[in-house]
């Protein structure tokens, strides 16, 4: 039995009997592009204590830069908090929740920003150096630990002196009830503090549509699609959005999500109040009498674990893109649509380390203080923006293809 169907100007199969694509609309462009891409930046995990400024800058890095959250999550999978059988402060500090006080004057990063500048010396003036204080004896090796912004989220209250910042606590460190001097300001142990904390519920379900959605248009794009266009098929660049929103369902699974960050008390912190800070809400203090033998002060972990599985999650996206496609350039595709979307998958790889370095040292700039916060947040935008320019290109060629293709179903005769 034969059927006669209406279809509309500018309908064809591609050569393939089974197969209509239609001219598409408005709401087309839109589904696709809100499904397979802007969806995936409601599935980043943020960091404790983030600010409505950084998750907004987080979710267009996730947009426009979708592997750009790998290397945090790969530090979340290899810590994973939520399994940790410990205290719950314990595994606050495996999740980065906690913070405490030392000078800059320990940070590398900014004794060579300050380095033969005057201008700095006056903005951060010199915390007193003392060859035979505590941190250098207990940490005589380098300092790779995360600077936390001052814009970030702390319970209770943090005033700091420019001569002081505040670095994440590493996990391996002991902690002990904080004592006010001499005396114990509180009868609870460690073991009965409980810190806000959370997994999201609807992230995580926007998270498994996002891969469905996407596992389905990567499903489809198999055939004549990627016989057009090749590596350049407009179906294949959602692969990494796929990819990485199912990393973070993974990682969000792993490591609960605080909505604080949690003061820890230091020595330098009694030396920064005499210098004119104030602090309230003291969860917990470093136990410096139980670090026996000079140890590392690292909560950025560079491990053979770390890199294979950073390599490993930054190089899936493309090795599916290659399975799929075999990196061959099909027998319609143009040199610009190659172009663009190549970079695009590819760009993305070298910018998330780009933007993981410059959000671990730009922190420590003098733009990132008080009312200045903007100008700094300005000067990492200038530094991140280009980063984008391959993936908005791309998604114009995104666009241009679909117009050119035709939103595509096959019919079952």
């Amino acid at each position: 039995m034969n059927y006669t169907i209406t279809v509309p100007d500018g309908s064809s199969n591609h050569g393939t009997p089974n197969l209509l694509c239609v001219p598409p609309t408005w709401f087309d462009y839109i589904i696709f592009f809100v499904s397979n891409y802007l969806v995936h930046a409601a599935t980043i995990v943020t960091p404790p204590g983030a600010t409505l400024v950084e998750v907004c800058f987080m979710s267009a890095n996730a947009l426009f830069i979708p592997s750009s959250g790998a290397l945090s999550a790969v530090r979340r999978l290899l810590k994973h908090a939520a399994w940790s059988r410990t205290t719950n402060v314990c595994r606050a500090a495996k999740a980065g929740a906690l913070c405490m006080v030392i000078k800059r004057e320990y940070l590398p990063q900014v004794q060579l920003l300050r380095s033969g500048s005057d201008t700095l010396d006056a903005i951060f003036p010199k915390a007193e150096e003392n060859p035979s204080s505590w941190f250098k004896k207990k940490f005589p090796n380098a300092v790779r630990a995360g600077v936390i912004p001052y814009s970030r989220k702390i319970h209770g209250f943090c005033e700091i002196s420019p001569a002081y910042c505040l670095v994440e606590v590493p996990d391996h460190l002991p902690l002990k009830p904080y004592t006010r001097g001499s005396v114990q300001t509180t009868d609870i142990k460690l073991d009965d503090l409980k810190l806000a904390n959370s997994y999201s519920l609807p992230k995580a379900l926007v998270a498994v549509g996002q891969g469905l959605l996407g596992a389905t248009t990567l499903y489809k794009t198999q055939g004549d699609q990627i016989a057009h266009y090749g590596v350049a098929a407009f179906g294949l660049t959602v692969a990494p959005y796929t990819f990485m929103s199912l990393v973070n369902l993974v990682s969000a699974m792993v490591t609960p999500e605080y909505p604080y960050m949690y003061l820890v008390h230091s020595p330098d912190m009694d030396d920064a109040i005499k210098d004119g800070s104030r602090f309230s809400e003291i969860i917990a203090s470093l136990d410096v009498d139980a670090i026996h033998e000079p140890t590392e002060f690292v909560t950025l972990e560079f491990g053979l674990k770390y890199v294979l599985l950073a390599i490993f999650l930054m190089l899936s996206p493309l090795a599916i893109v290659g399975a799929l496609s075999r990196f061959q350039f099909g027998d319609q595709s143009s040199a610009a649509q190659r172009g663009w979307i190549v970079s695009w998958l590819s760009v993305g790889m070298a910018s998330s380390i780009w933007l993981k370095l410059l959000q671990g040292n730009i922190r420590n700039l003098p733009y990132f203080k008080g009312s200045t916060v903007v100008c700094g947040s300005l000067l990492l935008a200038v530094l991140i923006l280009p980063c984008w320019i391959p993936s908005i290109g791309g998604m114009v060629m995104v666009g241009l293809m679909i117009r050119e293709y035709g939103v595509c179903a096959k019919l079952d005769y």
